[in-house]
């Protein structure tokens, strides 16, 4: 496995999933599956992956 930068939280990374050619570690991978709304987190988890899925159409159109 390759060394990865998360794109949530720029931590250097082997685990976690790719999302859209974007990673995304294991810790803030269990915390968007888990947040709740109310967290102030949910608004941060929010706009970092609206901003993947508009660099992702960025591309590929």
């Amino acid at each position: 496995m390759d060394l990865k930068v998360c794109k949530m939280c720029n931590k250097l990374d082997y685990e976690g999933i790719d999302l859209l050619g974007v990673h995304i570690c294991e810790e803030c991978e269990y915390d968007i599956v888990n947040i709740d709304v109310k967290d102030i987190k949910y608004e941060y988890y929010k706009t970092m992956i609206k901003h993947i899925w508009i660099e992702y159409l960025a591309c590929i159109n």
